[in-house]
């Protein structure tokens, strides 16, 4: 016994089905009346006018006006009237007296009054489609259709250039339907010979797949050395993971190279682990911190270009001093000892003492624009004031970076 289903089954709907009847212009008219509720109004309200003879006396009321006619064969008769396509309908003798057929063609004209006032949801609606929204009708499309081209016999090819004029007959009004080509088509004896189906198989892997199944990586990316199908089955799934996510140039490729060509794998990734525990663990320091600090040294380790120029500055000022001075700047980052080697001193003892607010040569940098600290650069430095003041930016900025390293060193201190 078949199994009856409950749900009603249907062909479906397309978007034209679905258009909500509310939306039709038409749908809600203005004045809805139709001829024969115009044509029952007037029998009724002509019940209510009193008929008066030609002597001036009451006598009764105008519902003879429309007699015992059919008031549905008066509204057929009259909506055939109306209908430019039909035939014009036959003359009806019981229709024939003058003053109904007066009342009719009065009907007939107020058609056309109550089809202006009818249309006005529709032009209301336009106007606001066009002048609120600003909304613009779209071009014609022309139509299309697919044409099938056959040679006439004995004809092996022949070329159809582009705008040729195809007739397909006419349409519902009569007028000849004309298609033009869009292309060249070269017309041939060819045929198909047979119709095929090519079934192409996809696998989508993303990081999921990976996970749960590693190997497949394995077979599609055979020379990536960063996948394997060996060892635990965590570790290749992790592998495995990072190569679909972070592979260069793109999925399934090797991960980027580590400094120094070492390869990425499961051993050296828990090496970095443990490295990264050990900074915020043994060093007391965020991540962050820590590679703040490494970033400082590296540029510190970098600065011999920046000392060279400051050396050449003091040995300039040594020259100038002595002809014969050179300077032996081992090491080339102590400040200090080089100045006073150019300066032929042993320290800066009393240097200074001359010189009001100035303790030191940092006081002097900082009061470099004073006429007296102008004076003693030039007399005790043996140097120009722009070079001084190159000279000690260089300074200043090593120094803000060796104060760095030590706030930071003084933070993780302070565990």
């Amino acid at each position: 016994m078949q199994k009856s289903s409950n749900f009603p089954l249907g062909n479906g709907s397309n978007q034209a089905d679905r258009i909500q009847k509310a939306l039709d212009p038409a749908y809600a008219q203005v004045d809805e009346r139709s001829s024969k509720d115009l044509l029952l109004f007037a029998r009724q309200y002509a019940s209510q006018l009193r008929y008066f003879n030609q002597q001036g006396e009451a006598a009764g009321d105008w519902s003879r006006f429309l007699g015992e006619h059919d008031l549905d064969q008066l509204a057929a008769y009259l909506s055939q009237a109306n209908d430019p396509l039909a035939e014009p309908p036959a003359p009806k003798p019981e229709f024939a007296r003058p003053h109904l057929l007066l009342f009719l063609v009065f009907l007939q004209l107020l058609q056309t009054a109550r089809t202006q006032l009818n249309d006005l949801t529709r032009r209301h609606l336009e106007f606001h489609y066009r002048e609120a929204l600003r909304l613009t009708s779209q071009k014609g499309t022309p139509d299309q259709v697919h044409a099938l081209i056959a040679l006439a016999e004995g004809q092996e090819q022949y070329l159809l250039p582009t705008g040729t004029l195809l007739r397909a007959g006419q349409d519902s009004q009569g007028k000849d339907l004309i298609y033009r080509s869009t292309r060249d088509l070269m017309v041939n004896q060819a045929s198909v010979a047979s119709l095929k189906s090519l079934y192409v198989e996809k696998t989508i892997i993303g990081i999921r797949e990976a996970r749960e199944a590693p190997d497949t990586l394995v077979e599609l990316f055979p020379a990536n050395p960063d996948l394997s199908d060996e060892g635990l089955l965590s570790d290749r799934a992790c592998m495995a993971m990072l190569v679909m996510t972070l592979g260069t140039p793109g999925p399934g490729n090797a991960l980027p190279a580590y400094p120094g060509n070492r390869r990425v794998d499961p051993a050296f990734l828990a090496q970095l682990d443990t490295l990264l525990a050990f900074v915020p663990g043994q060093l007391y320091m965020p991540l962050s911190t820590f590679r703040s600090l490494m970033q400082v040294k590296l540029v510190q380790d970098q600065s011999a270009p920046q000392w060279n120029r400051i050396n050449a500055i003091i040995e300039a000022a040594g020259k100038q001093r002595d002809m014969q001075f050179k300077l032996n700047a081992v090491p080339p980052d102590n400040f200090e000892k080089n100045l006073l080697s150019a300066l032929g001193r042993s320290s800066f003892d009393k240097m200074f003492d001359g010189l009001p607010e100035v303790d030191d040569i940092y006081g002097l940098y900082r009061r470099r624009t004073r006429a007296d600290v102008i004076e003693f650069i030039q007399q005790s430095l043996f140097m120009q004031v722009p070079d001084f003041t190159t000279m000690m930016d260089l300074v200043e900025e090593s120094n803000g970076r060796w104060r760095q390293i030590y706030e930071i060193l003084r933070g993780a201190a302070r565990r």
